[in-house]
């Protein structure tokens, strides 16, 4: 099978199991999106309605220095 170049574009506004579904559809692969909180990261399958934009707030806010 040959490889071809595709364009998967990334919104803030687009929900996670949206992004999700299109590397499902897109590449046949399952992915899942994790959201780092502090020293761990949590997998987002509870809050997949969440925006990216959200999660990527809410793992800023909880990430320590």
């Amino acid at each position: 099978p040959s490889l071809s170049e595709v364009e998967l574009i990334l919104d803030p506004q687009m929900k996670v199991s949206e992004l999700e579904n299109e590397f499902k559809n897109t590449f046949g692969l399952n992915v899942q999106v994790f959201r780092r909180s502090n020293k761990l990261w949590l997998q987002t399958s509870a809050t997949d309605n969440w925006t990216l934009e959200v999660q990527n707030r809410k793992g800023q806010h909880s990430v320590q220095d």
